[in-house]
Order: structure tokens, then C-alpha cells, then sequence
């Protein structure tokens, strides 16, 4: 293995773990569901098809837990992955509980909405792993670079659109070759 991109806690005896970003959840659902559904209050929830993803089955406790919901998931409709989940969200199955990082193109997109400005930290954050013993390669470093660029940008960008306001000009390098 060269690298590879892990989420956890980066404490991996053997690997070295630079952190990307931190986990964080945030219901989404399409706008058309969001609309229809009139989604006001977390409560809201309560009453809607709740999208679960089978490979992270705690992602909805944590979010309802951390936004204080006051209620337990009844109407559930569950996914093999995450990915299939945020499918089902844009196809307006229900509202699906998200990683930011993974959803931010749709967002942008307008295919998915975040209803609630709640986000969940989950103590978990992505790093990329190498070898401990290994000397990372130059293309890795870049790579590195160039990744932390990506976050970087797309970080500033859903800060900037959360406050009403146009993303400052990023500087990303081009794609590693």
C-alpha cells in the first residue's frame, strides 16, 4: 500500500496519519422534500421518512442526539451505504443524515438542501495514511498538497454560501500528476 484515505480517530500504531478533515453530519433531503414536507423544526423530523445508511447505523442517533430532537426514529428506510442514502435524498425518498465534505457538490448543485443548520461533529476526522516505516514519495507529498487545497477551498466555500455571502478567491493547484 502507498496510502490510503481512513476515517477514525488517526491513532494507527502502524500507519502515519495527516488529518484532511473533520466528520461532520448534517441531515439533507431534496428541495422539492424539503418544501413538501414543510421541514421547519428539527421535530419536523419526526414525521418524515428517515434515510439510514447500514454501514454508519449510529449517524442519525449522534445528529438527533446533538440537535436535542426529543424523539426516536420510527419512519426509517435503509440504505447498503452512504452513497445510496444521499441518492435516495435527491430522489425525495426522505432526508438522509450526511458527511458535509461528501455532499458538498450537490449542495452546490442545488440537488440536495440542508434544512436545519445543524451540523454534528462526530470525533472522527478523514486522514491520509502511509506506511509508518516508509518515506512518503514526492507525488504523495503532492498529492497531500493538493488534497488539503481541495478541503480548503470547498470549506470556505460552504462557509461563505452559509452566511449569504460569495466564497473568497481559493488558489487550488492543479490535480497532482
Amino acid at each position: 500500500m502507498d496510502a490510503a484515505i481512513r476515517g477514525g480517530g488517526g491513532n494507527w500504531p502502524e500507519l502515519h496519519a495527516e488529518k484532511l478533515a473533520d466528520m461532520e453530519l448534517v441531515p439533507v433531503c431534496s428541495p422539492a422534500f424539503m418544501a413538501e414536507n414543510d421541514l421547519r423544526d428539527v421535530k419536523d423530523l419526526a414525521r418524515v421518512k428517515l434515510l439510514h445508511s447500514m454501514a454508519r447505523p449510529d449517524d442519525w442517533r449522534k445528529w438527533l442526539d446533538s440537535a436535542q430532537a426529543g424523539f426516536e426514529p420510527r419512519n426509517r428506510l435503509l440504505f447498503e451505504n452512504s452513497s445510496l442514502a444521499y441518492e435516495g435524498a435527491m430522489m425525495g425518498l426522505g432526508v438522509a443524515v450526511a458527511n458535509r465534505h461528501f455532499v458538498q457538490g450537490q449542495i452546490k448543485g442545488g440537488l440536495l438542501v440542508i434544512p436545519f443548520d445543524h451540523g454534528c461533529r462526530t470525533g472522527e476526522s478523514y486522514y491520509l495514511t502511509w506506511p509508518r516505516e516508509r518515506t512518503p514519495s514526492q507525488p504523495l507529498l503532492k498529492f497531500l498538497d493538493w488534497i488539503l487545497a481541495q478541503i480548503a477551498a470547498e470549506t470556505a466555500a460552504a462557509e461563505a454560501a452559509a452566511q449569504g455571502k460569495t466564497a473568497p478567491d481559493v488558489v487550488v493547484p492543479d490535480q497532482p500528476e
